[in-house]
């Protein structure tokens, strides 16, 4: 059990059970004895999930469960999941300064962080995945890599890139002239007007007239940024979304001529049989397995597929009608709603209408027509290894467009037999597409963060 004192606000004081947690789960041991740790100085609040790691290695260290003697040498900081793994903080830049400030050697930081906090010359800054690994450092037991960037050329090559140019502005000639008048001579401007008439568009824009910062006036103002949380967000999020659901849309056109070119027409009339009876029991013990394995395996997947194998709890158990329907009508459409917005203010022009975009959009047609080919061709497989009992047909529906893919399964199935159900059945694969698309996801951030 520990105590902090030192004003520590709700994030800090709910760092108990996180490194509790995380030591139990990487096989270490809580000290036993009651510890207080003191937060000076006592009339500054301490704010954040940032004091996680350096919580857990204090204790660590003066429970001589790894060697001290390094420690003091480098400026810790990392927030805790609960199974030990390193979260990205805000503010690693200024942190950086601040280490190099004070003379540290080097500064331990989550690896999703490094780079932010690199830029920071004449200190080492090293990046961790997890609590363990951070351990085995001071114990001498596995190095970590510092990681060096090239801070004058990063400054240089992004010196003059902007998203949006002042350049792109019509009309509006006297408001132009005032900035213009602003940004030479270094004065204050204050923008003032009617909701609508531009005065964001300007400002915005502005920064493309300004003179070139120096390496230091950046840095100061890069900071303020890395305390917000804003540096390392993608702008393809918006172009990615997009593409994903333009596939999404474009499924009864992308398929049909792959699964045709794959499978022969006798393939394709094949008709399988009744799908056995499902237990009530089984109905419900499903979701719960599955989301246990999942959680258990891959925590990072956990949220994703518990959400889904919530629903179909809710949906199968028949207990929580009222729930059930509202989840599946007017939350559904509220949130879909609320998806279009986010996605749409993510898209604007200077990051979408790109070649990047071109090149996200190609690639993810590739992806999907390859993904579409796999499940036929593992179809394929099947329908051999049954003796043709399986048609090839719904492994195409393997690509998670639910219930897109599985309704062009039954479609192309039709045209070639009428009397070919083919719908249910590919559902089958449709929802392990799914979940095979989560756990991936979960794998892949688990990798490269």
């Amino acid at each position: 059990m520990f105590y902090l004192v030192g004003l520590p606000d709700s994030a800090v004081k709910e760092s108990h059970q996180r490194i509790i947690s995380a030591l139990q789960v990487n096989g270490y041991r809580m000290p036993t004895s009651n510890i207080v740790i003191n937060m000076a100085p006592a009339d500054i609040r301490k704010e954040g999930s940032a004091y996680d790691l350096p919580l857990a290695i204090g204790m660590l260290g003066a429970s001589e469960v790894i060697q001290s003697d390094k420690t003091d040498r480098y400026l810790i900081m990392g927030e805790l999941s609960l199974d030990g793994s390193l979260q990205p903080i805000k503010g690693a830049l200024p942190i950086a300064i601040k280490a190099r400030e004070l003379g540290f050697e080097g500064i331990i930081i989550p690896k999703q962080n490094t780079r932010e906090a690199a830029v920071v010359n004449n200190l080492q800054v090293y990046g961790a995945e997890n609590l363990k690994e951070v351990i085995e450092f001071f114990n001498g037991k596995q190095e970590l890599k510092p990681v060096h960037i090239d801070t004058r050329k990063e400054f240089y090559t992004r010196q003059n890139s902007f998203d949006l140019d002042f350049s792109d502005v019509k009309g509006q000639e006297n408001a132009k002239r005032a900035l213009e008048v602003a940004a030479a001579g270094g004065h204050n401007i204050l923008l003032v007007g009617a909701p609508g008439s531009g005065k964001s568009m300007l400002a915005k824009r502005l920064p493309s007239i300004l003179p070139p910062l120096s390496l230091g006036e950046s840095l100061e103002t890069t900071k303020i940024h890395s305390v917000a949380g804003k540096l390392g967000q993608s702008a393809l999020m918006g172009p990615i979304a997009v593409a994903a659901y333009s596939y999404m849309s474009l499924v009864p056109i992308i398929q049909p001529p792959i699964m045709k070119l794959l499978t022969t027409e006798k393939e394709r009339k094949i008709k399988m049989g009744q799908l056995r009876p499902v237990s009530k029991l089984e109905k419900i013990l499903f979701p719960i397995i599955v989301t246990i394995i999942v959680a258990l395996t891959l925590p990072d997947a956990a949220i994703l597929v518990g959400c889904l194998m919530m629903g179909n709890l809710m949906k199968e158990s028949g207990v929580v009608e009222r729930i059930t329907k509202t989840a599946g009508n007017e939350l559904m459409n509220i949130i879909t709603i609320f998806l279009g917005f986010s996605v749409g203010c993510t898209t604007n022009a200077a990051t979408f209408l790109n070649i990047q975009t071109v090149e996200i959009i190609v690639l993810g047609i590739v992806a999907f027509g390859v993904g579409t080919a796999g499940g036929v061709i593992l179809g394929k497989v099947m329908c051999v290894v049954t003796h043709g009992k399986i048609n090839p047909l719904i492994g195409s529906a393997g690509v998670s467009a639910v219930p897109m893919a599985a309704r062009v399964s039954q479609k192309v199935g039709q045209e070639y037999n009428p009397r070919n159900y083919l719908l249910m059945h590919a559902m089958g694969p449709n929802v392990a597409g799914v979940i095979g698309s989560a756990v991936a996801a979960g794998i892949l951030i688990n990798m490269f963060g």
